[in-house]
C-alpha cells in the first residue's frame, strides 16, 4: 500500500508547475523515460488549467494593447485563445467559469495543457520581441525545461557510448595481442 505523499517509490518528488503534487505517488523513472508514469487527478488538472489560463488572460491582454503585431498574429492569437478555451471548458463554445476535466485521459489532458502552457509562452516572446510591454513575467515551461534537460542527457548518452567504444578499440588493439603472446602455441609443446 502507497502512502500519501508527493514522492515516488524512488524518492523522486512529483511536481506539477513547480510545486509538489500530492497524491498517490505511485511512478517509476522521470519525465522523459518510456516507463515514466505519474498519478494525475481531476484536481489536478483543474489546478493546471487554472494556472495556465491566467497566462493566457494576461497575454490576451498584452497582445491586445501590443501595436507591433499585425491583424494576422492577432487572428492567429485568437484562435490559439478559443482553442485553449474549449480545453479549458471541455465544450466546443469554451464559455465556462472554471475549468472541467473528464476523469477519462487525465494524462492526454494534462500533457494538452502543458502544451498551451508552451505555446503561451512563445506568445509572451513573440510580444517581449515587439518592444510591448508585459503584464506577467516571462517563465519558462517546465516542459521546456524538461525537453532541455532530455538533450542534455542525449549528448551525455553519446559520449558515454563513444568513451566505450574508444575503450573497446583501446582494448582490441593492445590488450588482446598482449593476452595471446601469455597463451602457449601449439609449436611451444
Amino acid at each position: 500500500m502507497m502512502k500519501n505523499t508527493n514522492e515516488n517509490l524512488f524518492g523522486e518528488q512529483l511536481c506539477l508547475g513547480g510545486k509538489p503534487v500530492v497524491g498517490f505517488a505511485l511512478g517509476f523513472g522521470k519525465p522523459g523515460d518510456w516507463y515514466y508514469t505519474r498519478v494525475i487527478y481531476p484536481d489536478d488538472v483543474r489546478e493546471a488549467k487554472r494556472r495556465v489560463d491566467s497566462k493566457f488572460q494576461s497575454v490576451d491582454k498584452d497582445v491586445k494593447a501590443c501595436p507591433g503585431l499585425n491583424d494576422n498574429d492577432r487572428a492567429a492569437w485568437a484562435a490559439l485563445l478559443a482553442s485553449w478555451r474549449q480545453l479549458y471548458c471541455m465544450n466546443a463554445s469554451g464559455t465556462c467559469t472554471d475549468p472541467d476535466a473528464s476523469i477519462f485521459g487525465l494524462g492526454g489532458q494534462m500533457d494538452d495543457v502543458e502544451r498551451y502552457e508552451k505555446s503561451a509562452y512563445e506568445w509572451q516572446l513573440k510580444v517581449q520581441a515587439t518592444k510591448c510591454s508585459l503584464s506577467s513575467p516571462v517563465e519558462k515551461p517546465d516542459i521546456l525545461k524538461r525537453e532541455e534537460s532530455e538533450k542534455k542527457e542525449d549528448v551525455l548518452d553519446t559520449i558515454k557510448i563513444v568513451a566505450i567504444a574508444v575503450a573497446g578499440a583501446v582494448a582490441v588493439v593492445y590488450v588482446v595481442p598482449q593476452i595471446a603472446r601469455l597463451v602457449p602455441s601449439r609449436k611451444e609443446k
